[in-house]
């Protein structure tokens, strides 16, 4: 089933037509703007940044940007005023060309007709509305994350123009909080099946930053094994490495429970409270 676009999406359309490729820059430290600014071109090249950029900008952003906002209940954002003015004092005036609302999932409610297309604040000029992308095959109970949401809309509706993503990772670190509202597994699955069929490119993949996938290198190996077969048994490993992490994650989960409990009562009793 197809929806027809809202006004501030063909607004965006508009916009967008100006430029020959479109890079998503990820808030994760894994994302490299000094590799990415000598790549491409300055006038033919738009970056599109999300939500609470202050994460890897320190200083304004001159090139050409957009900076896109999850929107919540009742189309309002869901990172806060404050935020968001932190956020635009890091773009030049003249570099951010809008900003643009995102909805996807079930943070919002539906806007899938042309009459709530005024239901969002009048400050975010452009919109991106996922859902008719997304709906039917996400899986229920969770929400997309905000970059995979708009590396799929822009794919749909401008398969003409390089979709470039740097940063999407999807893997945890130290200072990068992967929350469980979100499929990691199915997004990167996704995305990893577009960078094959070529709708969407990962910036990591061009030029020295290449890196073949292990599965890859372990196929060559066995040729006489079908690759299917290597397959399998590549994912039966992980398999068994994601239920030994999820019992660890619990284990640890249950330890701040019990600390969480013993620090109240310490601080009632008048006890030390553990850190």
């Amino acid at each position: 089933m197809t929806y027809p676009l809202l006004a501030r999406e063909r607004r965006l359309l508009d916009l967008l037509a100006s430029y020959d490729r479109i890079v998503l820059v990820a808030n994760s430290e894994k994302t490299d703007l000094d590799a990415l600014l000598s790549t491409y071109s300055a006038d033919q090249t738009l970056f599109v940044f999300f939500g609470k950029v202050q994460k890897i900008l320190t200083e304004p952003f001159a090139r050409p940007a957009m900076l896109i906002h999850r929107l919540g209940r009742q189309g309002a954002i869901n990172h806060g005023r404050r935020s968001v003015e932190t956020a635009l004092a890091l773009f030049d005036k003249t570099a951010l060309k809008g900003q643009v609302g995102l909805q996807a999932g079930k943070d919002h409610r539906s806007t899938n007709s042309a009459a709530n297309d005024g239901d969002f604040s009048a400050e975010l000029p452009f919109l991106m509305n996922c859902d008719p992308v997304l709906n039917g095959w996400y899986t229920q109970g969770v929400a997309p994350t905000t970059g995979f949401a708009a590396a799929l809309w822009l794919s749909r509706h401008l398969p003409e123009k390089s979709i470039i993503l740097a940063g999407f990772t999807g893997q945890r670190s130290l200072n990068l909080k992967m929350l469980s509202v979100h499929d990691w597994t199915i997004e990167q699955t996704v995305l990893r099946l577009e960078y094959r069929m070529g709708t969407i490119s990962r910036f990591e993949d061009s030029g020295q930053m290449a890196e073949r996938a292990s599965i890859e290198n372990i196929a060559e190996r066995y040729p006489e094994l079908p690759p299917a077969t290597v397959a399998a048994v590549y994912a039966d490993v992980l398999r068994g490495q994601f239920q030994a992490t999820d019992k660890v994650v619990a284990h640890l989960s249950r330890d701040r429970w019990y600390q969480r409990i013993y620090n109240k009562l310490a601080s009632r009793l008048g006890l030390r409270r553990r850190r």
